[in-house]
């Protein structure tokens, strides 16, 4: 199998589909059906999400983050599953006890980054209710509570569907926040995606604020993603790119520094000045249709915003609807680079103040030949 650099420079690979090896067909619970390949979870396998947030305002932006999730179970009883941030600091860990086609809530904690060297605060969850998930029995009804609100997840309808050729269960339920005196602060929809062998696939979380949609994009070996976490701790900046892969000519580009660093290691995440919004109402009219093909996938630029805002350092991933590696059409390719390395507006990012190179990616989204979002 092959490895990439990806899109958050994590040494990773495209979705991996792998033989279910150590659970019985006959035996098994539904819940494994829904989960990523058993042989995965055994060793421990990362899902790397990208969350939407479609703002409800004048601008209808989209900003888009990085969230990590780990499963791991080594046998049919517990799944454990962490969340982290995109600078891989963990912000979740859930501790599930398997029980019928149903995961039950064991544990659940949550921790507030600060600063180091302050001892993280954490927040350790009363399990009140513990039916978190169940794959055969549309209700169920989840609720924890930290003492001063509690959160009641209730499940209330299942449904199958299938996408991109994987049978699925879609699952649908309200989110309902209480205050300590028991009024109703929030009531909020959301609706989940599961497929066979993938697990979690998308998700959708309504709020009076805009609604959240979580999108799959890459699976991680867990030891990889320790390995890429350690690597990014030690080694911040330390960015190494492959001079054979890359696409710009970049004669006039320059970085100013001895390092490259993360975007987010910096002030901002917004790559280019105006944000999201200014930057696809730039690019959109740009676009050349008679160079767009037939096509569907993500194709990805990486590429280094020097300290005087210019790019350069260009080099590309491809992969299809069901992320496996691809090749666009290298005029599609070379236009939409013309695009990038024509702009003008790119942000210039701030570690510790002081203005500095960082390496970034723009990821668009292709279906049946049309540009369909831009990510992140």
């Amino acid at each position: 199998m092959k490895y990439f650099l990806g899109m958050a420079v994590a040494v990773s690979f495209f979705l991996i589909i792998q033989g279910n090896s150590f659970i019985a067909a006959e035996n098994q619970s539904k819940v494994f059906d829904f989960l990523p390949k058993a042989n995965l979870l055994k060793s421990g396998i990362v899902q790397k999400y990208y969350i939407h947030f479609d703002q409800e305002d004048e601008y209808n932006d989209v900003t888009t983050v990085v969230e990590y999730r780990s499963y791991q179970s080594v046998d049919q009883k517990i799944l454990t599953s962490n969340t982290y941030d995109v600078a891989f600091d963990m912000i979740r860990s859930s501790k599930f006890e398997i029980i019928g086609n149903g995961l039950k809530t064991v544990s659940e904690i949550k921790y507030f980054p600060v600063p180091v060297p302050v001892k993280r605060n954490t927040v350790e969850y009363t399990i009140l209710k513990p039916n978190y998930l169940d794959f055969q029995k549309e209700e169920q009804t989840h609720e924890i509570s930290d003492g001063k609100k509690r959160w009641s997840r209730n499940q209330i309808s299942l449904r199958d569907t299938t996408i991109l050729d994987y049978p699925g269960m879609v699952v649908e339920g309200i989110y309902v926040t209480t205050s300590d005196n028991d009024s109703i602060l929030k009531e909020e929809p959301y609706r989940e995606i599961y497929l066979e062998g993938l697990g979690l696939f998308a998700a959708y979380f309504f709020s009076e604020e805009g609604t959240y949609h979580r999108e799959l994009v890459e699976q991680i070996h867990l030891k990889d993603f320790f390995k890429l976490a350690a690597h990014e701790t030690k080694r911040i900046g330390a960015i190494d790119i492959d001079k054979d892969e890359i696409i710009s000519k970049d004669e006039d580009f320059k970085p100013c520094g001895d390092y490259i660093f993360e975007y987010y290691n910096g002030n901002s995440h917004d790559v280019f000045i105006g944000g999201k919004y200014a930057f696809k109402k730039t690019v959109f009219p740009l676009i050349d249709s008679a160079l767009l093909f037939q096509e569907s996938g993500y194709l990805t630029f990486r590429f280094v915003v020097n300290c005087k805002g210019q790019i350069g350092r260009l080099v590309t991933e491809m992969v299809d609807e069901n992320f496996n590696e691809t090749v666009f059409n290298k005029k599609t390719v070379d236009h939409l680079a013309g695009i990038l390395l024509d702009l003008d507006s790119w942000k210039v990012n701030k570690f510790r103040g002081k203005e500095m190179d960082a390496y970034t990616y723009i990821t668009f989204k292709f279906k049946d030949g049309k540009i369909i979002e831009i990510l992140p």
